[in-house]
């Protein structure tokens, strides 16, 4: 089932494809980054491990990190190759070196058996001219790609820290293990822009689940449409809320800055006037059925879910579904 999560308020598109210019109220950025860091884990810069014991696929471990300048933390957590949670300190205790001294240590499994593998398909990927590029992400946003170098076999030796990459989603087939509990230390075995985004013309435009606004093409109560997502979230036998109701509550709240999961989103004072205004009503309810929203994507988000509950464990994760609002009555 697809969950009704729309990423539609910042995307905005003319039914020629043309993005459109969004006006943004003023923001202190000094105090939304405050906000943002609250509840959030710290940022970290570098990880390494070094084997206790012979290297293989659990291997017990010293753990090291440090944090990105600027970001302080009493711990940093994260989950071993075994599942069990690994708590870094900074203490000079418990195999921390030093108390005070920016490394954070602490004891773990990691299946250096699997880093290995991984190291050796860089290389081959690397020799085949195949892309081993990752997407580097500050917070939820992408700033850049980087290049990965696969690591030497000589690098893997018992008693001797071992580095494991800080990276988020690759670009090419490859994978690395260590996982973050709350970050990202590992490179995904996908190509984002195949599994994890689905922009295929053939999805997006199924004249069975989708809608058009600029053209008219499909069916205005597929499964994929704005309507269909918006009905359910509003799940009317149960809250008493119909759904265009729902909708343009909700659509409101752009219209001041508010804070969503922890985080400042400024206002889109316009919505009322180039959205709201010109939305076509049915005894002045929104006419869902004539939503001016477009499906530009299906995301799948597996970061969401629970870590002990597997890959799509916990109940939060799921497919999100990306929609445009089509400038169509301008």
């Amino acid at each position: 089932m697809l969950l009704g999560t729309l990423l539609a308020g910042a995307l905005a598109a003319g039914c020629n494809g043309e993005e459109q210019p969004q006006q943004q109220a003023p923001i202190a950025r000094q105090e939304q980054a405050q906000e943002e860091a609250i509840g959030r884990p710290p940022k970290v810069a570098t990880l390494d491990a070094t084997a206790l014991e012979p290297l293989g696929s659990a291997t017990r471990s010293l753990v090291r990190a440090t944090l990105v300048q600027g970001e302080s933390a009493t711990e940093v957590s994260l989950l071993g190759d075994d599942d069990a949670q690994i708590i870094l300190r900074d203490d000079g205790q418990n195999g921390d070196e030093r108390a005070g001294d920016g490394i954070f240590s602490g004891f773990g499994i990691v299946d250096f058996d699997a880093h290995r593998q991984t190291q050796e398909r860089l290389l081959q990927l690397k020799k085949a001219g195949e892309p081993t590029t990752m997407v580097t992400f500050d917070e939820r946003t992408v700033v850049g790609e980087e290049q990965l170098e696969p690591l030497p076999a000589e690098a893997f030796v018992q008693g001797q820290p071992i580095p494991i990459r800080l990276v988020g989603l690759s670009n090419g087939p490859v994978t690395e293990g260590l996982a973050a509990k709350d970050g990202t230390v590992s490179i995904n075995a996908t190509n984002y822009l195949r599994s994890l985004v689905i922009t295929a013309p053939g999805v997006l435009n199924d004249s069975t689940r989708t809608w058009d606004p600029c053209t008219g093409a499909g069916n205005p109560n597929g499964v994929w449409t704005f309507k269909h997502l918006m009905t359910e979230m509003a799940n009317q036998p149960l809250t008493g809320i119909a759904p265009p109701t729902f909708t343009e509550q909700w659509l409101k709240h752009w219209t001041f800055n508010p804070s969503i999961n922890g985080w400042s989103v400024p206002a889109r004072p316009a919505i009322t006037t180039k959205l709201l205004n010109s939305w076509p009503r049915v005894n002045n309810a929104l006419d869902l059925t004539r939503s001016p929203f477009k499906l530009v994507a299906i995301v799948n988000r597996p970061d969401l879910a629970n870590p002990r509950g597997g890959a799509y464990g916990g109940g939060e994760a799921g497919e999100r579904v990306a929609a445009a609002m089509a400038d169509w009555l301008a």
